[in-house]
């Protein structure tokens, strides 16, 4: 065991519990805020409100915002997914909503409601694809996990990990923006893209390089 397991089993002193309340509310503050934003862009590309200085939605976020089409596209999938799942009174959060958004409009909020109730209320972006794929009448992939991928499966898989991992990237870049001014986290920063390196191994391995 190393120094960083044994420090994690450690319970949190006083001044660290504190500390980590503080920056949990930083990050629940910013993600509502986040969730206004992808709700104020949706208003626009739905009203057709850029109309009068841009011929389309993706030149018109580009000049304002400086944002990539693709990600003010997800804000704004995002942004219809949780007028969808309103009813349940919990917002999904931007992966959450990935998935939720390969179901027809009308079965969002039970999958959302199913994927609450069965991962007490914290479900993964994992968890909630798991009961898309059920319900779309897929495989569930936790029967199937330990099953070894064919060629073309790998690629497959290869390709959406890196996709997984450039969406993760611009999502906690979104959420820096926000709290640059607050708290430094460059530590979790660090750690996250640690964990979801695992795609760029992957690929490597696949395709034999070092």
């Amino acid at each position: 065991m190393d120094v960083l397991e044994k420090k994690e089993e450690l319970p949190l002193s006083i001044i660290e519990r504190a500390k980590r309340e503080n920056l949990v509310q930083v990050v629940h503050d910013n993600k509502a805020a986040i969730l206004k934003t992808a709700i104020a862009l949706a208003g626009i590309r739905d009203e057709k409100l850029y109309r009068e200085t841009h011929a389309n939605f993706a030149d018109f976020v580009r000049d304002e915002f400086q944002f990539e089409k693709s990600h003010a596209y997800r804000l704004c999938d995002w942004a219809t997914v949780a007028a969808n799942v309103s009813p349940i009174g919990e917002n999904p959060g931007e992966s959450h909503a990935r998935e939720l958004k390969r179901l027809p409009d009308e079965q969002q909020a039970d999958a959302w409601e199913e994927s609450l109730s069965s991962n007490e209320g914290t479900p993964t972006a994992k968890d909630v694809a798991e009961v898309v794929e059920r319900r779309l009448g897929g495989s569930d992939p936790r029967e199937t996990r330990s099953k070894p991928a064919k060629a073309t499966e790998s690629k497959e898989i290869v390709a959406s990990q890196e996709d997984r991992f450039a969406d993760c990237m611009a999502d906690i870049d979104e959420i820096f923006s926000f709290t640059d001014s607050v708290l430094s986290f460059t530590y979790y920063r660090d750690e996250l893209k640690k964990r979801y390196g695992a795609a760029e191994d992957y690929r490597k391995a696949y395709e034999g390089k070092p």
